[in-house]
C-alpha cells in the first residue's frame, strides 16, 4: 500500500469474498414461507366456495331467489377478500422476517505496526465452514489522537456497517496478541458494541520457508485474522454454544480458561451499579480476601475466604448461567471462587427429571412410604421373633 493510502483507512477489493452463503438463504425461506403456507391454507376454502356458489349463480341468476342469490354474492366476495387480506398480510410478514433473520458469523482480527505511528489491520469473517469476507486496512491517527483508538474506532466501524449491510451476527471474535497490544481496550469493545464474545489467540507471526528459501518471512495481518478466526471457531460447538472447559475434578473453568476477555478492569463493572451498592461489593469482596477494618492493601490480616460452588450440569439452565458470570465477576475482585460439577450421566438425568418434570415432592412422599412399610417390617420381625411359638 503506498504511503498515500497511509492517512485512511481503505479497503483492499482483492481481499473481498462473497459475504452471503448459501444456508441462509435457505433459512430465510424456511422461516419466511411459515406465515405464507397459513395463509394459503386459508385462501383455499375461499376459492372453492367462488367455484361452487358464486359462478354457478352467476350463470344462472334466474333459477335462484332474489334474496338467496344476493346472499350468496354478498359471502362469497366477503370471505375473497377477506383471504385476499390475509394473504397480503401473509406476504408482508414474509418479507419481515426476511429481514430480521440474522446470519451467525465469527471475526477474526488482527495488526501489526507499521512504522512509528501507522498500523496494519486484518480482518476476516468466517460463517463456521470458510472465509466469507477479508480486508486490509492501513489507518494513521490524526494530530492529537493515539493509535490505540484510531485501531479501536476502525475496527468497529468496518463490522458495524458489515453487520448492518448483510445483517449477521457476530458471535465471537478472535484478537490476536498482537492487536491487544496495540489497542489494549479492543476486547471490551468488542463486546459492548457488537455482542461478540471476544477471545485473546496466539497465531503464527512468521515463517521458517521451505526447500531452497530458508528465510524466517513475516506473516501478513490477513493470514493471522484468518488463523484467529479458524481458532475462534473451534472453541464452538453446535448452535453456537462455547464448549466447556471442565479441568482437574470436574472443575469448570469459565472463560476457557482465561482466553475469553470480556472486560478489562473493575470501572465497566462500576458503570452498571450504583455507588452505594458498588461500595458495599468492595466491602465483602475485601472481608473474603482477608483483609479487615477497611484495609484493602498490604498483607491480609487472615487467611482469604475459599468459596466453592456444586451444580449438575455446567451449562443450559439459569443457576449455570449466573454461575459463570459470578465465577469471573469473583475472579477480577481477587475472591477465590471454585465451581464444580457432577459429571456422571445419571445424576444429571435425575437432577433434570426433577428440575423439568417437578415431581420432587412425588418421589418425597414414595421415599416417606417406602421407608414407613420397612419400619413396619421390622417391627413385625421382631415380634416374630420373639414369639416362642413361631
Amino acid at each position: 500500500m503506498t504511503s498515500s493510502e497511509a492517512s485512511q483507512a481503505q479497503t483492499d477489493p482483492s481481499f473481498s469474498l462473497p459475504s452471503q452463503s448459501i444456508s441462509l438463504s435457505t433459512r430465510q425461506v424456511g422461516w419466511a414461507g411459515i406465515p405464507l403456507v397459513v395463509s394459503l391454507l386459508h385462501f383455499v376454502p375461499s376459492v372453492l366456495y367462488l367455484f361452487i356458489f358464486l359462478f354457478p349463480s352467476l350463470l344462472s341468476p334466474f333459477f335462484l331467489p332474489p334474496s338467496i342469490y344476493s346472499l350468496i354474492v354478498m359471502w362469497s366476495f366477503t370471505s375473497f377478500s377477506t383471504h385476499c387480506f390475509i394473504l397480503f398480510t401473509a406476504i408482508t410478514l414474509c418479507m419481515l422476517f426476511a429481514n430480521l433473520i440474522a446470519q451467525p458469523l465469527y471475526i477474526g482480527v488482527a495488526a501489526t505496526k507499521v512504522g512509528g505511528q501507522s498500523a496494519r489491520i486484518g480482518i476476516s469473517i468466517h460463517d463456521g465452514v470458510y472465509s466469507v469476507y477479508s480486508c486490509i486496512h492501513q489507518v494513521t491517527p490524526r494530530p492529537w489522537h493515539h493509535i490505540e483508538d484510531t485501531v479501536r474506532a476502525d475496527v468497529i466501524n468496518t463490522l458495524r456497517d458489515y453487520s448492518i449491510q448483510h445483517r449477521a451476527k457476530f458471535v465471537s471474535a478472535g484478537v490476536t496478541l498482537g492487536l491487544e497490544n496495540i489497542s489494549p481496550g479492543i476486547c471490551a469493545a468488542l463486546w459492548l458494541d457488537l455482542d461478540a464474545i471476544t477471545i485473546v489467540l496466539n497465531v503464527q507471526t512468521s515463517a521458517i520457508g521451505e526447500f531452497k528459501d530458508t528465510r524466517t518471512n513475516t506473516v501478513d495481518v490477513d493470514e493471522q485474522a484468518e488463523s484467529a478466526a479458524r481458532k475462534c471457531v473451534m472453541q464452538f460447538g453446535p448452535n453456537h454454544n462455547l464448549a466447556l472447559a471442565i479441568a482437574f475434578r470436574n472443575q469448570v473453568m469459565p472463560d476457557a480458561p482465561g482466553a475469553i476477555k470480556l472486560v478489562d478492569r473493575l470501572g465497566e463493572y462500576r458503570a452498571t451499579a450504583h455507588k452505594g451498592t458498588w461500595n458495599t461489593v468492595l466491602k465483602y469482596a475485601s472481608e473474603l480476601k482477608g483483609y479487615k477494618d477497611g484495609q484493602t492493601e498490604g498483607n491480609p490480616q487472615c487467611p482469604p475466604t475459599k468459596i466453592a460452588f456444586f451444580s449438575a450440569t455446567p451449562q443450559g439452565c439459569g443457576v449455570a448461567l449466573m454461575r459463570h458470570a459470578l465465577v469471573r465477576f469473583g475472579d477480577k475482585l481477587g475472591v477465590k471462587l471454585n465451581w464444580f460439577v457432577f459429571i456422571p450421566s445419571i445424576l444429571h438425568s435425575t437432577y433434570l427429571l426433577i428440575c423439568e418434570t417437578g415431581i420432587f415432592l412425588s418421589l418425597i412422599r414414595r421415599f416417606a412410604e417406602l421407608q414407613r412399610q420397612i419400619t413396619t417390617s421390622s417391627k413385625e420381625w421382631q415380634i416374630l421373633k420373639k414369639d416362642s411359638t413361631w
